[in-house]
């Protein structure tokens, strides 16, 4: 995607993907709110947050499109993506599911400005990590107007995230380098695993039947490339069952955990 335009029809979009298989409540897919959401406590009265109310949601994206594009400030784009996280935050336009989208997007407003060729700045990690001190710097800027307290916070986030991701890329290439050399090795054709681990980086845990159907291979030859996998630990089987097997791309995932 090429510089992304970010607005209410976009963010509606993302959030029908994001919850179409999300259970709770009133959460309705791609649906902005038609009640009152909160955080914290079990009603608005004992709430750490109780966003406007849902008769002004509409009002307040449209004032969230104009700041994202407003250009005639010289606010850098990375410190306006702090302020357009918390802007989001503060709207909880959706029953559920604000804060992933809310994350969502940071990286889309980077790309949006060609600070990123992709939206791929993953700030979750961090922000899980440091929950506690996310939600009181949020909230300090609801209650003391602490902007710049968040936004030192918001520009931590990134830089650790970027060291997070710059050293899983670097094992990436070292763990492709390494199964390349190990397809060389495989008693089985390397056009026949090649397929194979391809499906594996795009589906680190996938079943045999995705397998079969993603790379297009006989199901002989397929059966014979995933025992050679099994036996030089690429892969490992984690339903322990003969059928329905699910296996994982193991290294792969430890690079992420």
């Amino acid at each position: 995607m090429e510089n992304p335009k970010i607005d209410t029809n976009m963010i509606k979009d993302i959030h029908e993907v994001l919850m179409k298989d999300f259970k709770e409540g009133e959460t309705k897919p791609g649906k902005l709110r038609n009640s009152q959401n909160w955080v914290g406590g079990e009603s608005p009265k004992d709430a750490e947050f109780v966003p406007p109310p849902h008769t002004e949601i509409v009002e307040c994206l449209t004032d969230f499109e104009k700041c994202i594009a407003n250009d005639e400030t010289d606010t850098p784009d990375i410190v306006k993506a702090a302020m357009l996280h918390y802007q989001f935050e503060t709207i909880h336009p959706f029953i559920s599911g604000n804060g992933r989208l809310g994350r969502i997007i940071v990286p889309l407003f980077l790309q949006s400005k060609g600070l990123l060729d992709k939206s791929c700045l993953y700030l979750s990690k961090f922000l899980e990590k440091n929950k506690s001190t996310y939600f009181e710097k949020l909230s300090k800027v609801r209650s003391n107007s602490d902007m710049i307290g968040w936004i030192k916070f918001f520009l931590e986030a990134v830089i650790e995230t970027i060291k997070t991701q710059k050293e899983q890329l670097k094992r990436l290439e070292e763990l492709a380098y390494e199964i390349d050399k190990i397809i060389l090795e495989l008693p089985v054709k390397v056009d026949n695993a090649t397929p194979v681990v391809k499906v594996l980086y795009d589906m680190p845990i996938v079943s045999r039947k995705k397998v079969l159907e993603k790379s297009g291979m006989k199901p002989s030859t397929l059966n014979t490339t995933i025992n050679s996998l099994l036996e030089k630990g690429i892969i490992e089987e984690i339903t322990g069952q003969g059928r329905n097997q699910i296996f994982a791309f193991k290294k792969y995932i430890e690079i992420f955990e």
